[in-house]
């Protein structure tokens, strides 16, 4: 009943103080402080043992010298009561150095026949355990309290004389007071030690563990600070311990991510305002010149057909950037087939041969390799590159495919053009979104800047790369590697 009464009360008390919640600064100074107190007390113990074990082997050296004293006394001259009368009575009562002792020597029917003066009232006959002459070793020794509570290291034993009938039984008692009164002064000298040790011990902990915590207290300050407009904030682990220096260097890393992608998704969002603002500024402004007056047919239909236009590129804009944050998700795959490269260029570029016509553009294509990919998305590739070079190639120009397979079993795929070009500087963006360089801008080609972009995202989708090189009004070299034809291709995490 006690028990269930005091259990809930005991269950509060452990929730209060959960060293669980506390912070990690009071956590280590505990476990330090606690730590300290169990060495200590484990040193002191042994110690203790130590020394008591020491003290013990010291009387009782002491009585076993006493008896054997006694033995030699008695077998070599057992008529001789005067020396016996002299170490039994007179020697410990002058002792004055040592603790104090007593001798009895009893007869066979357990009478005193002589006895230090007082040894009656310390300790009475009875108490000491009888020794059989027949045992090896003919004495015992052993602790006792005395009525007066005195503590007393006892030896009983039996010696007989040469010609005597029977044993004498002797008994000794040696009083250990100063024994108890150093082992009393170590423990209190341990408790004062322990109290002391203790406090000194939490101070340090509490220290040592504020000293540890402070790159996390850092850690903590920057995060805190971090917001749209601070990331640029960094940690600098300037003689951190190994773990925090870690944290430090992940957590920088973690900024430098966040920061590029916050710039990304800035310029992202204003090159979408940018691009999306012209098309429906457009639309909104051929609706409202057509609704200031009646209009004949032919005006209705060309307004409808320019918007046509407008929203188609709006559509493939949609798009555009639909498949790009699709092509983003870590967990997309994509189903591959082997496709002729051959054939795929010959029905591609059949395609774009009215046009390329027209210009008296040169449209060619050498090797052949089989390539492990999805056509759609090979298809499209291909597509947003060579269009791009027709585009941008002026009449008489030439546009060529190289396929061939690399010893690595690698299928590259090289196109060039001599086209417009594009310059140095330019080159690290055009794979941004909506990144159009100045040479596409000066033309009216109502490209909405995300067709590398695309490009890169399905080379990447296929495991491969894209490398492109060009020079301004020279041409452009664009190569796809693929690589050799897997099982299964799956994006990279």
């Amino acid at each position: 009943m006690c028990w269930k009464r005091v259990k809930p009360y005991i269950a509060y008390l452990f929730e209060k103080i959960n060293p669980r919640q506390w912070s990690i600064v009071k956590q280590l100074a505990l476990l330090y402080t606690a730590s300290t107190i169990v060495i200590m007390l484990v040193i002191f113990c042994l110690l203790y043992m130590t020394l008591q074990n020491s003290l013990y082997k010291v009387s009782a050296q002491f009585l076993t010298s006493e008896y054997q004293l006694l033995q030699n006394l008695m077998q070599r001259y057992p008529q001789n009561k005067t020396m016996l009368e002299q170490q039994v009575i007179l020697q410990p009562t002058n002792i004055k150095s040592a603790n104090q002792y007593y001798i009895r020597i009893l007869d066979v029917r357990q009478a005193s026949i002589i006895q230090t003066p007082g040894m009656s009232e310390v300790i009475n006959i009875h108490e000491f355990p009888s020794v059989s002459v027949n045992t090896e070793k003919p004495f015992s020794i052993f602790h006792w309290h005395s009525s007066h509570e005195k503590p007393l290291l006892l030896l009983s034993g039996q010696i007989k004389p040469v010609g005597a009938k029977a044993p004498f039984q002797v008994q000794l008692a040696l009083i250990t007071d100063r024994e108890e009164v150093i082992l009393q002064d170590y423990w209190k000298m341990f408790v004062v030690v322990t109290i002391f040790g203790t406090l000194i011990a939490t101070l340090l902990g509490i220290m040592l563990a504020r000293k540890s915590m402070m790159p996390l207290k850092n850690i903590m300050r920057t995060a805190g600070h971090i917001n749209t407009r601070q990331l640029h904030g960094r940690l600098i682990p300037d003689n951190w311990p190994k773990e925090f220096t870690v944290l430090a260097q992940n957590f920088n890393n973690m900024l430098d991510r966040l920061e590029k992608s916050f710039e990304q998704l800035t310029r992202f969002s204003a090159d979408l305002a940018h691009e999306l603002r012209t098309p429906i500024s457009n639309l909104k402004g051929e609706a409202e010149i057509c609704l200031t007056k009646e209009r004949s047919l032919e005006e209705y239909r060309y307004v409808l057909e320019s918007s046509l236009e407008e929203y188609d590129r709006l559509s493939r804009m949609i798009e555009g950037l639909l498949f790009l944050a699709r092509a983003e998700d870590p967990h997309m795959e994509i189903s591959c087939t082997e496709i002729n490269l051959g054939n795929l260029f010959e029905s591609i570029f059949e395609y774009y041969l009215p046009i390329a016509e027209e210009n008296k553009i040169e449209l060619t294509y050498t090797g052949k390799a089989m390539v492990w990919a999805n056509e759609l998305l090979m298809q499209r590739a291909l597509h947003n590159i060579i269009s791009n070079a027709v585009r941008y190639t002026p009449p008489e120009g030439k546009i060529s495919a190289n396929i061939e397979t690399l010893p690595s079993g690698e299928v590259s795929i090289q196109l060039s053009d001599t086209g417009l070009g594009i310059a140095k500087e330019q080159l690290p963006y055009i794979f941004d979104r909506f990144y159009r360089t100045d040479n596409a801008r000066a033309q009216t080609s109502g490209g909405s800047g995300l067709g590398l972009a695309i490009v890169k995202s399905i080379m990447d989708l296929h495991h491969g790369r894209i490398k492109v090189s060009s020079e301004s009004g020279i041409g452009t070299i664009a190569t796809l590697i693929f690589p050799p034809m897997p099982s299964k291709i799956r994006k990279k995490h």
